[in-house]
């Protein structure tokens, strides 16, 4: 039903922009490239537009604890953005988990929850295992039919040590030409959503982060968290601006301490 309603929602918004496109009787190649042009001028005027004053409002706590996170920065310069969310394109692509398997369909799903329980080391020795969500039972591959997915990072207490570098080499080639872009050392993590608000017991939060776990960016050790929207930016003890490495790049570990517990993580970016 869902991939039908799709289909017939997809074909319907066809019909209706060859209508418009045949009522105005224009060439589409010019109407399109009036459209790009249209969309690169907003483009320069949002990135020179002066970033609103009470941008840090959107901190959920004082705003002397985020005085040193440029917010232009924020909003304007180049990132990354590691997700194992679900459309994106860094997973069709194989770009997330630098994969051979690429596709709509054909891409590389992560490692399954038990798999990684049972062997930590399943993905590779330190590695951060993708682990996807429940797709459900059905004879149609449910990602013909449904591609909204929370996948997510998983670290538990007998995973020890784990990492994970940003960008990694296919981030770097795919979109910053074989050099990793100047960053400024801003990092945040997002935590993976609850289905309807209620998180499994043993699921490490925000608040409680501290007594079940560590945190490290390049050797440094993360303090506190900085709650931003719906993700956290990473503190150590003089700031948000973590030093990068001789690279350009920034490694951030994390290990578990509190037994029967765990991370799921979303998404990491790296400004």
């Amino acid at each position: 039903m869902i991939g039908n309603l799709n289909a017939i929602f997809l074909l319907d918004m066809f019909e209706d922009a060859i209508d418009e496109i045949t009522k105005r009787q224009i060439d589409p190649t010019k109407l399109f490239s009036e459209i790009q042009t249209e969309e690169d001028f907003d483009y320069q005027q949002f990135m020179q537009a002066i970033t609103p004053d009470d941008a840090k409002t959107q901190f959920s706590i004082a705003e002397i604890e985020a005085d040193d996170i440029d917010m232009s920065v924020i909003f304007k310069s180049p990132n990354y953005c590691h997700t194992a969310r679900l459309p994106a394109e860094i997973r069709h692509r194989g770009i997330l988990t630098e994969s051979s398997k690429v596709g709509v369909y054909d891409f590389d799903h992560g490692v399954a929850l038990k798999q990684v329980q049972d062997n930590p080391d399943v993905v590779g020795e330190g590695v951060m295992a993708l682990v996807p969500t429940d797709r459900g039972e059905c004879e149609i591959p449910p990602e013909e039919v449904l591609m909204d997915y929370k996948d997510y990072f998983y670290i538990d207490d007998k995973c020890g040590w784990r990492q994970l570098l940003l960008p990694n080499d296919a981030e770097v080639q795919e979109y910053s030409d074989g050099q990793v872009f100047p960053l400024k050392g801003f990092l945040a993590i997002c935590f993976a959503a609850c289905s309807w608000g209620r998180c499994p017991k043993g699921m490490v939060q925000p608040d409680n982060w501290k007594a079940l776990s560590e945190i490290q960016v390049n050797g440094l050790a993360v303090s506190n968290m900085t709650q931003w929207q719906s993700c956290n930016f990473l503190r150590h003890e003089d700031g948000h601006r973590f030093p990068p490495n001789a690279d350009g790049r920034f490694e951030i570990q994390t290990r578990v301490t509190q037994p029967s517990s765990f991370f799921k993580f979303s998404s990491f970016i790296v400004w």
